[in-house]
């Protein structure tokens, strides 16, 4: 997968050609093996760089080649890149968590009623939650138009530490900023919360003590009005 010649690799050091320098001493540490105890080592995936630098799957076979006369023992590689097939299993997985995800939501909603609300929201969130891999997912209801927002329910991934509670009330002068977007029809997406304007300073300052978060909220519409939101951080 290096794209070079025979003439321009043969006899060249592996870390010359190899991107990767912990990797090429993992390979040069298995041909010390096979050569010393003549194992045959299969290599079922591994993600490694092409010439170029970007990320591939390979699947490897090495074997010891017996000396030939008067010759030395050498090690014999064969790799085949694997990468469509890696990237067809991983959107194969994805896809099938989003169903299952899908279906376990769809399915507390059918069984909702006014008395195991609490419960049937818990256990959505929760659904979201190991599907996004988020830390928090949590749904704030607006008191009025433009106004306060308040907790109405919520999931925490780590629900005994205390550093991991979500505020009960938002203000709307602090809020004002993510407002702006959900009066747009439009989620707010925060990569970092150190990365928010000063005029949402008052929000990140109450939301979380960590600066790295991120942070994503989606507006929830009714007869054309704003009556909340649904998010989750991490």
């Amino acid at each position: 997968f290096y794209n070079l010649p025979v003439d321009e690799v043969e006899g060249q050091h592996l870390q010359d050609i190899h991107a990767n320098l912990n990797q090429c001493r993992d390979w040069l540490a298995e041909d010390r093996d096979i050569l010393q105890h003549g194992r045959r080592i299969e290599i079922p995936e591994a993600l490694t760089v092409d010439a170029g630098g970007n990320n591939i799957w390979i699947a490897a076979t090495k074997k010891l080649l017996p000396p030939l006369r008067y010759g030395k023992p050498q090690v014999l590689g064969v790799s085949i890149d694997i990468t469509r097939q890696k990237t067809a299993e991983t959107a194969l997985a994805e896809r099938l968590k989003f169903e299952q995800a899908s279906a376990a939501i769809v399915q507390a909603f059918v069984q909702t009623n006014r008395k195991n609300l609490q419960d049937t929201m818990d256990r959505i969130l929760q659904h979201l939650g190991f599907y996004t891999k988020a830390d928090r997912c949590f749904i704030y209801r607006f008191t009025e138009p433009n106004q306060d927002a308040r907790l109405l329910f919520s999931w925490l991934r780590n629900d005994e530490e205390s550093s991991s509670a979500l505020p009960v009330g938002l203000n709307h002068i602090g809020i004002s900023w993510m407002s702006q977007w959900f009066a747009l029809n439009m989620p707010v997406l925060v990569d970092e919360i150190s990365e928010l304007p000063e005029s949402a300073g008052r929000f990140a300052k109450s939301w979380t003590n960590n600066p790295a978060t991120s942070f994503l909220a989606t507006p929830i519409m009714h007869d054309n009005r704003i009556m909340g939101f649904l998010g989750m951080d991490a």
